[in-house]
């Protein structure tokens, strides 16, 4: 489980939040500029919050209280930003490698299932500007699961993808997170991504936990009547 429980100072704002996350998906929902990607960055250690506390199961990765900060490399935390942060230079298998520091048995056969799973394998010696939007996403999220994280998150993943794609891959996110049975953290600000995607939404408003907005329960029920 992670439990989340910060508080960080920010411009406009002051972001004060405290979730836990079990093995499934969390989604975290809100307007731009509310503190989603800042609240992913604390957890991946991008960013120190300023008071509270960060622990994954016995882990503390941040406590104020004990002056404890883990560096993002000691986390083991997948992080999958929004504009995929693939390297361009680098083919889909060099990048897909990257964050690997051992080749084994187990790597080797985690990556022949991912490519697999993730219907990639025919794509793999092409350099990454050749790829499609979708096909950028799916290497991207190899990439993330390859170095087999304890958490992962995800930065509007699908935001720049057309509708088909963004369907598609909405489907093969749940699926991977089934299958790895890790905590995935998803933020977005668009309501039917989170509908779709989060076993559990909490909705953010500058900074804070925030009621689901009037018109959420309406569209749960139409969805429910009509799907």
């Amino acid at each position: 489980m992670l439990t989340v429980d910060i508080v960080k100072i920010l411009p406009d704002f002051i972001l004060k939040l405290n979730f836990t996350v079990n093995n499934n998906v969390l989604v975290l929902f809100g307007p731009s500029g509310c503190g989603k990607t800042t609240t992913l960055r604390c957890i991946a250690g991008l960013t120190r919050p300023d008071d509270g506390s960060i622990v994954f199961g016995k882990e503390i990765f941040y406590s104020a209280e004990e002056q404890r900060f883990v560096p993002p490399k000691d986390r083991n935390v997948g992080y999958m930003f929004q504009d995929y942060a693939l390297f361009p230079h680098m083919s889909v298998n060099n990048n897909i490698w990257y964050g690997v520091k051992q080749k084994s048995t187990k790597t080797v056969e985690n990556y022949e299932k991912l490519m697999a799973l993730l219907k990639i394998g025919h794509i793999s010696a092409r350099p990454i500007h050749q790829l499609s939007g979708g096909e950028k996403q799916r290497v991207a999220l190899a990439r993330a699961l390859m170095a087999e994280p304890k958490i992962l998150l995800l930065d509007e993943p699908l935001s720049a993808l057309d509708c088909d794609t963004r369907l598609e891959l909405r489907g093969e996110l749940k699926r991977m997170q089934l299958i790895s049975g890790i905590p995935f953290v998803l933020v977005t600000h668009d309501a039917d991504e989170a509908r779709a995607m989060g076993g559990e939404v909490l909705f953010i408003d500058r900074g804070r936990q925030a009621p689901a907005p009037a018109h959420w329960k309406k569209c749960i029920c139409a969805h429910e009547q009509f799907g």
